[in-house]
């Protein structure tokens, strides 16, 4: 029997209309065509068609996710500096994590007003209520992070379990690593994308069980290889050539990985090596079947899904290092049955959902934990039929909730995720911008948060007040003449990212150890580039190069030509050149 009958009646009444047809996002004003598929999944979630193009829901999704950003932000009731991924420019408030874990915000609530739209009474309850300023899953250890699932001894990593690191995200069991991005098992390495099993490398891309080599792509138990691409089991390959041990370790004496001139030398020919050599395949999934998508393992009957490991039946899904089940339009893990839900994890049957988790039967919630039957709520903790952080009898609940949700179906608000412009995110640093290659011509359509992002004191006080700001040409050359009692703490200004960053005494400690050339540029600059290295989760029809047949290839925006193969081509090149 129907908890909500009007609602249903209405909804489906729109759902029986409905033909494949090409439609205007309301948006952009870009075109697409709305296929079968696209209506059978409003059909099993019940919602209403959306008047966005796939695109444009992925971009507003994606820009309530962090990606990589770090700001200051004041505490709600102190003032105390806090650091932050919530940029103070967007008028929510932060606690500390320690405080959010222990609140009750339940107090904090609303009574439906008929007369006003549904998401303006839930902006004015978001903007009251305090979030976790890091979100830290685990508590880390000495360290500044965001996301952690255990760091120890880390500065400036996300998402991550991580020890002695600087400046990555989305990575496991990472050590005395600097500059990593969705990779595992990475030891004494540096600038490491889509690898896992590394130890003592440098620049390595979409690479496993290699050892003691710089500038790989695509290579498979590779040891003292230096520029190789598409490699398997080799050793003493120098820029794709074999040589004896003796000539590659003549060859590897003449370069000076600790100058960052040479290192910018050796990348450009590493690059042309890349682009007149390097095959990529129509994508680097492992063990699927009947997938379209990108980084995708032991998956089945996926579309437009974007890394995700040992999940089924998903529609334009990303981000699930856990199991995630007849879901669409969502980013997180372990999620069953959910639709238009990111970031979210370890839920089922939700709808319209953001930054929770272990939640059934939720809509239009963010910031929620282990609650069921809730609609319109922020920051709740083991609730149940609650509206607007309210709390009701069952009876009640559910004939609120009908007439709430015809109401927002008559005013086009419901069957939509929340605004661009409630996401905590600066939106040029979203994972809209990283994973997604949306512009800022886009957040402006879309009426993301495109504010100064060094406004409100986000890039703190230290750094905006500093008065003796060097400049990135003054930076030496060579770690070796960089000394840590000249650098450290002091504010640099990097002109093209427009923000200023400062060396870290561990940091600088770490490229002398490594034998790494000190950066001149912006910590969130370097990883943005490395996010950027990597395909995206924006598909588009190519032809394999080999046979010409149709391939949907992930987009790379800094490698926009790419030579690719088919998978059958591809398997075949490698047998052929190892």
């Amino acid at each position: 029997m129907s908890k909500t009958p009007n609602y249903d009646t209405a909804v489906k009444k729109i759902l029986d209309q409905l033909v494949p047809s090409e439609r205007v996002c309301a948006l952009t004003g870009e075109k697409w065509l709305m296929t079968d598929e696209e209506i059978g999944w409003y059909r099993k979630f019940n919602v209403p068609p959306s008047k966005y193009s796939p695109r444009v829901r992925l971009f507003i999704l994606s820009s309530f996710t962090v990606a990589y950003q770090f700001w200051w932000h004041k505490h709600a009731i102190t003032g105390v500096s806090l650091l932050s991924v919530v940029h103070p420019a967007t008028k929510l408030k932060v606690i500390t994590d320690e405080e959010y874990a222990v609140s009750d915000v339940s107090t904090i609530n609303k009574n439906f007003n008929s007369d006003v739209n549904f998401l303006k009474q839930f902006r004015e309850l978001q903007l009251q209520i305090p979030l976790a300023p890091t979100r830290n899953y685990i508590k880390p250890e000495n360290s500044l992070v965001f996301s952690s699932y255990g760091d120890q001894n880390s500065y400036f990593v996300g998402a991550s379990r991580s020890k002695g690191s600087f400046f990555g995200s989305a990575s496991f069991d990472v050590e005395n690593s600097a500059e990593f991005f969705v990779s595992s098992q990475i030891f004494s390495s540096h600038n490491i994308i889509h690898s896992q099993r590394i130890h003592n490398c440098r620049y390595i891309r979409e690479c496993f069980d290699c050892l003691n080599s710089s500038f790989l792509f695509d290579c498979r138990n590779c040891e003292s290889c230096f520029g190789a691409v598409n490699k398997r089991n080799k050793k003493y390959i120098f820029f794709n050539e074999q040589l004896t041990k003796e000539a590659y370790e003549t060859e590897i004496s003449k370069i000076d990985l600790t100058s960052r001139g040479v290192v910018d030398n050796v990348n450009k020919r590493f690059d042309e090596l890349l682009s007149v050599s390097g095959i990529w395949p129509e994508n680097f999934n492992e063990g699927c079947q009947d997938c379209l998508g990108e980084y995708l393992r032991d998956c089945k009957d996926n579309r437009f899904c974007y890394q995700m490991v040992q999940s089924n039946h998903n529609y334009y899904s990303a981000f699930s290092s856990l199991p995630t089940e007849d879901s669409a339009f969502t980013g997180g893990s372990s999620l069953q049955d959910c639709y238009s839900c990111c970031p979210c994890g370890k839920s089922n049957n939700c709808k319209f959902v953001g930054w929770s988790s272990q939640c059934h039967a939720c809509e239009y919630c963010l910031n929620c934990e282990d609650c069921e039957y809730c609609f319109g709520c922020i920051g709740l903790k083991h609730k149940k039929f609650f509206i607007l952080n309210k709390q009701y009898c069952e009876e009640d609940y559910w004939t609120l909730l009908d007439s709430i949700k015809c109401q927002m179906l008559e005013t086009g608000e419901y069957g939509e995720y929340f605004p661009a412009s409630f996401s905590q995110s600066y939106f040029p640093e979203s994972g809209a911008a990283f994973f997604c290659l949306a512009d800022t011509e886009t957040g402006e359509k879309i009426g993301a948060n495109m504010f100064d992002p060094t406004s409100d004191g986000a890039i703190g006080q230290q750094l905006s007040s500093a008065t003796k700001v060097k400049e990135p040409k003054e930076i030496p050359d060579r770690i070796d003449d960089l000394k840590p009692e000249e650098w450290v703490g002091v504010a640099i200004n990097d002109p093209i990212f427009k923000r200023r960053f400062a060396f870290l005494k561990p940091e600088i400690n770490f490229y002398k150890q490594e034998r790494i050339a000190p950066p001149n540029t912006h910590f969130i600059s370097r990883v943005r580039k490395l996010f950027l290295s990597a395909n995206s989760w924006f598909f588009e029809k190519q032809t394999c190069n080999k046979c010409q047949k149709n391939v949907f290839v992930a987009k790379n925006k800094t490698y926009l030509v790419k030579k690719i193969y088919c998978r059958d081509c591809y398997l075949k090149y490698l047998e052929e050149n190892n």
